[in-house]
């Protein structure tokens, strides 16, 4: 048996956060869970395709999703990514949030 390691170093840009900067994070979606859906519909003002009360987000449809992903997009400053704000709610608690979304009334 023959075994191979194989050490990956990346030696580009650094995004904000400290992760590897390239343009595919562009293509990634925002996960959503409960504590996403809540942050982003009472905070951002997002409109909640699943009615919240009515429909948990484990139960969206597909139409539902891209939705939620569609207003994400159209809303996010050009400095960030979609998957950051995962990142961003998480770790900050959602203390930089405000920066990255372009909150509608």
């Amino acid at each position: 048996m023959v075994h191979f390691e194989v050490e990956f170093t990346y030696y580009s840009n650094l995004n904000q956060f400290k992760f590897p900067d390239n343009n595919v994070e562009h293509f990634f979606h925002l996960p959503i869970d409960s504590q996403i859906r809540t942050y982003l519909v009472a905070k951002c003002h997002f409109v909640d395709p699943g009615n919240m009360k009515k429909l948990p987000w484990s139960k969206w449809a597909y139409k539902h999703y891209i939705s939620f992903q569609f207003q994400l997009r159209e809303r996010i400053n050009n400095d960030y990514k979609p998957l950051e704000i995962d990142y961003l709610l998480l770790n900050t608690k959602g203390a930089s949030v405000g920066a990255a979304i372009k909150v509608m009334t």
